[in-house]
């Protein structure tokens, strides 16, 4: 990470130290509570700030809540990525949260994705009262790649790079959101999405 930070320059490293120094208490909090191990949960901490110097830009564009909420998915994820990668192993011990094993599979996925494009959906405003209770009751998973393709505008691979995950995983995870939502969402979002000819 060092040789990462004096590659930056000034503001970006200064931004950088700020955000870890605010932020690397609660971050080794989160991680140790997955991982039940405080080695792991310093490593997870480490990947999350070494994603953030790769996309510092992103983050300095965002607010401090939306750096809050990033920073607390990449370290959900790489702490469960560090789990799996240690289970995987045999050396895991068990975590309070688990998700099932078909989510968090370490291998390529390549998932062509078919399912209804929330983007196209017709928003009113019910349904799109309706669509945000819906995203706030996915799994934060799923949650997350919804929330970082469609409301932050990231690409599958800046998505992929910043959770520490394959673009076949984020690909899936983004098929299996929108088929909960829809699912979920009923005649009320189905209707509206035929209304526009899919």
């Amino acid at each position: 990470m060092f040789a990462l930070l004096t590659s930056m320059d000034e503001d970006d490293r200064s931004f950088v130290e700020i955000l870890y120094m605010t932020y690397e208490k609660t971050l080794y909090m989160m991680a140790e509570s997955i991982l039940r191990n405080r080695y792991d949960a310093q490593d997870c901490v480490h990947e999350v700030i070494c994603a953030v110097i790769r996309h510092v830009k992103f983050f300095e564009s965002r607010g401090e809540t939306d750096k809050k909420r990033l920073l607390a998915v990449c370290c959900r994820n790489e702490a469960f990525k560090i789990y799996h990668r240690r289970k995987r192993d045999g050396g895991a011990t068990l975590s309070m949260t688990q998700y099932g094993d078909d989510d968090e599979g370490d291998g390529q996925y390549d998932i062509e994705d078919t399912s209804a494009d929330i983007c196209r959906l017709v928003i009113n405003e019910e349904n799109c009262r309706l669509l945000r209770k819906l995203i706030a009751e996915l799994k934060p998973i799923y949650r997350d790649v919804i929330m970082l393709r469609y409301f932050d505008d990231m690409s599958i691979f800046e998505i992929a790079d910043l959770l520490g995950i394959s673009e076949g995983l984020v690909r899936m995870r983004l098929t299996r959101a929108k088929r909960i939502l829809l699912e979920k969402g009923g005649d009320d979002l189905y209707e509206a999405y035929r209304s526009i000819g899919t």
